[in-house]
Parts: C-alpha cells; structure tokens; sequence
C-alpha cells in the first residue's frame, strides 16, 4: 500500500479529479432532503434534463470502450458503423415507445416495483434477486479493467488500486445518494467527452489523413456482406443492441422513473442518442488511426490492448499525457461503477426487503431506515465485487459478464417491455416465457451453440410461449389504453381473416 500511495501521489492530476468526485459528491449530498429514500433513490424527482442526459449517458460509459477500440475496425471494418446505426435504433425505440408510458405508473421507484404492477409480488422479489446479481455483473469488469490499465499504464498496484478507486465510488455513492450519482456523472461524462475528443486530435496529429488510414486496413475490413465476419456481426449487433434488453438495466429504469413527464423523458433519450453516437463514432476513429499508426512505427496490430501500448510508446516523454488518458478510464469505468452500486442499494430495500417484510406480513420500514439499509447495502455489495476483482485481477474486460447480465435481463424487460407497450399482463404468460426461454437456452448451450445463436432462438421461442399462454388465459389478446384516470380494455380474438 504505500508504493501504491507514493506511486499515486507522483500524479497529483489524478489525485485532483478523485477528490473532485469526492467533493462533488458530498456537496450533493448537503442538498438532499435528510432521511428522505424517496430523495436519496430518485433526488425527488427533481433534477433537470441536462443532468438526466448526462447521468444516462454515463450509465451507458465504460472501460471497454477503450479496451480494443483498434480492434472495431481490424476484426469488422465498416461493418463496426452498425454499432453507432443500432444504438440510434434502440434509443429512439425506447425514447418513442416505451419510456413516455412509464408516467403512467405512480409510485415505482424501480424495476421491481414495475414487475409487481404488472406480475404481482413474487415476481416483484424474483426481479429484485436478478436486478443484484445483474449489477454486480456490470460493477466488477469496470473495476478490473481500471486497475488493469493504471498497472499498464502507471506500474500502479493492482490490489491497492481495486481497493483504492472502489472504495472511493462506493463511498460517494452510498452517502449522497442519487445526488452525487448524478452530479458526478455530469463532471464524468463531459470530461470523458473532451479527452476522448482531445485524443483523437493528438493521434490525428500523429499520422496521415483519413483516407490512407482507411487505405491501410486489411482488404477483407472494407467488405460488408462479404465479409467473412458478416453473419457473425449481424448477430451480436442483435444480442447486444436491436433488442433493448442491455439498455434497460436496473439504474436506466430508476432514471425513466426520475421524471413524470412524457416530452421531458422523450427528450432525455433523444439527446443521449445523439452523445453516444458521437462518442461511439469518436472512439471508431480513434481505432482507425490506431492502426495506421502502428503500421507506421512497427508496432503489431495483433497485440491486445494495443491502444494502451500505443499510448506507452508514442507519448513516453510526456507523461503529463498518459495521466489525462488514465483519467479519461477512470471516467468512463467510475461512472457505469457508481450508477449500478446506488441502484443495487435501492433494490436491495425496495425489491427484496420490503417483498419479504410484506410476504411474512411485517410492518414496513419508515424512510429514514429505508435510507440507511440502502447505504448499508452499497456498501456491502461494493465490498462484494471489490473482493471478486481482487481475486481476479489478472481478468481484464470480461466479456461474458456483460452477456450473462443481458441473458439474466431478458427474463425481466423482455415481460416489462409486453406490458408497457399495452398488453394485459398476467403471472401465468411470465412464468410461461421465462420456462421456455431457459429451456431453450440451456438446451442449445449443451449442445454448443453459440452464445448468439442461442439467445436468438430461445427469445423469440419464449416470446410466443407468452402470448399463446396469454391467448388461452384471455380467449384472445387484451390490450389496455391507459391515462391518468383510468385503464381501458379490448379483446382481439386473432383469426385467419383477422390476420
């Protein structure tokens, strides 16, 4: 630990924008209503759109966008430019369709409080169990490409590191709550703009036009449906971004929630699609020049991670340089970190706590025990995945937490999404869809599937187990119209000629 405090204290730049956050945070805090869960889970509804924007544009930030930005156009080519079309894709789908219709329901502060109206109590408390193990998910890879990166990069020790920046998320996080979240996402999520920006000045500055670096790539990286990656791309585009289910984690859900109105939750999503295709499209080129770059001073475009060795070799004499570029990963990684660790502790109060105190028939907590149990429970599951990338702090960016978080997410917004978009929900049809979706889903992974492949045969599978058992329970399908009065009924019975 103290090579670890002398190794740090040698880049006081990044000591200044730890204690920014921390300070930050705490000021945040001063202004939230005391013993209030209600404020301390959504602020009181009571943040502007530009902080809504920017605390949603950083839940979607994270290390792995500077993991292998080289690699987006050394495996796909142009076929990456469907990355940036797909999330504009989802998050106008969810912006037009889905979000608006949250309004409708009052008194939700989270997913679990979403599935209860819809499914009853017992989901309530099944969504709350996979809401936690999701987050934790989302919360460890962060922490181990952080520390992965600043051992590369600065000789920082990766246990003290782990240690050392969780220990400061979780502590802005469960003391000030959703008020230091968000503020310290706007200070995040902008300065990952200007350094990601600003680095792609420096590495244009360090090689040749646009047109001959995309000259210099591999003949097979400018093909699109030839492209012998071609079916492969087109399926993990699905998985990851046609089909919102990575969008729609348990803190996105919690910020839809944060406004009750319909333009102001519209607006937030329209104009993080446009930030996140710019950072998206920024990080391309950047993975662009890189290539070229290398070409050009003999490095191998094969390395992994070769944007951190590219960094190492191109700006060694100044060192001033490779601290703002660790401070952009700090960024990007602390503020996806931050966001899933105050929303696991309002799950964990709302959806398991409360689910069972109502099961055994206990009286409910009051507000200021609420708050307290979700700070205890930050805390908690924060010691959680700092012991987990301890013990795994040789893993960087590991990508089947993220696959395993989307396929656990499936069973609940694929549910939630049925019922926003106006169909009469029912516990039967979801246990219905979730039955056959892990059937299916562990039957083509016994036989070696590919993870793709199954998720694209086992969603749709259980999609129709859903509306079949809907059809049978309700002699046709009901869909409801909702206002702020009243909810309205109407039965389609499907036929040939209906169809």
């Amino acid at each position: 630990m103290t090579s670890f405090v002398t190794t740090l204290a040698s880049h006081p730049i990044i000591i200044l924008f730890l204690l920014a956050n921390l300070a930050i945070g705490f000021w945040a805090h001063r202004k939230a209503i005391p013993n209030s869960f209600e404020d301390y889970a959504l602020a009181s509804q009571s943040l502007p759109t530009g902080v809504l924007v920017m605390t949603l544009l950083a839940t979607f930030l994270g290390t792995g966008l500077f993991a292998h930005p080289d690699q987006m156009f050394h495996t796909y080519g142009i076929l990456q430019f469907g990355s940036v079309i797909g999330f504009f894709v989802s998050f106008f789908l969810i912006g037009t369709f889905f979000a608006p219709f949250l309004v409708y329901f009052e008194g939700c502060i989270t997913l679990g409080d979403l599935m209860h109206k819809m499914y009853g109590p017992s989901v309530h408390l099944f969504t709350g169990v996979i809401s936690c193990i999701v987050c934790l998910l989302m919360v460890v890879p962060q922490i181990q490409a952080i520390t992965t990166i600043g051992h590369d990069l600065l000789g920082i020790s990766p246990i003290a590191s782990i240690i050392c920046f969780g220990g400061i998320v979780v502590l802005y996080s469960s003391w000030g709550g959703m008020r230091a979240v968000s503020y310290t996402d706007v200070l995040q999520a902008i300065l990952s703009l200007i350094i990601m920006s600003w680095i792609l000045n420096l590495v244009i500055n360090k090689t040749v036009d646009i047109k001959t670096s995309f000259s210099l790539l591999p003949k097979e990286s400018k093909l699109i449906t030839k492209h012998p990656n071609f079916m492969y791309k087109l399926k993990s585009l699905s998985f990851w971004l046609i089909i919102p289910v990575r969008l729609l984690t348990p803190p996105i859900v919690q910020r839809m929630l944060m406004t009750n109105d319909k333009r102001k939750v519209r607006k937030m999503w329209y104009i993080s699609a446009f930030l996140y295709g710019l950072i998206l499209s920024i990080t391309m080129l950047i993975g662009l020049y890189i290539i070229a770059i290398s070409k050009q001073i003999g490095l191998d475009t094969n390395k992994k991670e070769l944007l951190l060795h590219l960094v190492k070799a191109l700006f060694s004499q100044k060192p001033w340089i490779i601290d703002i570029f660790f401070i952009c990963v700090l960024a990007l990684g602390i503020s996806t970190m931050d966001s899933y660790l105050h929303s696991v502790g309002i799950t964990i109060v709302q959806d398991l706590i409360e689910p069972i105190r109502a099961l055994l028939e206990i009286e409910p907590l009051d507000s200021q025990r609420k708050a307290l149990c979700a700070k205890i429970g930050i805390s908690s599951v924060g010691g959680v995945a700092i012991l987990i990338a301890c013990l795994k702090k040789g893993m960087f960016f590991n990508k089947s937490f993220y696959m395993y978080s989307v396929l656990l997410s499936a069973l609940i917004i694929i549910p939630l999404l049925i019922g926003i978009i106006g169909i009469k929900t029912n516990k039967s049809s979801w246990i219905s869809f979730c039955t056959t979706y892990l059937m299916v889903l562990i039957g083509l992974q016994w036989i070696e599937w590919h993870v793709y492949d199954c998720f694209l045969v086992a969603l749709p599978l259980g999609i129709v187990a859903y509306f079949l058992t809907h059809i049978y329970i309700n002699g046709g399908i009901v869909t409801l119209k909702r206002s702020e009065q009243t909810i309205a009924e109407q039965l389609w019975i499907p036929t040939w000629g209906g169809i």
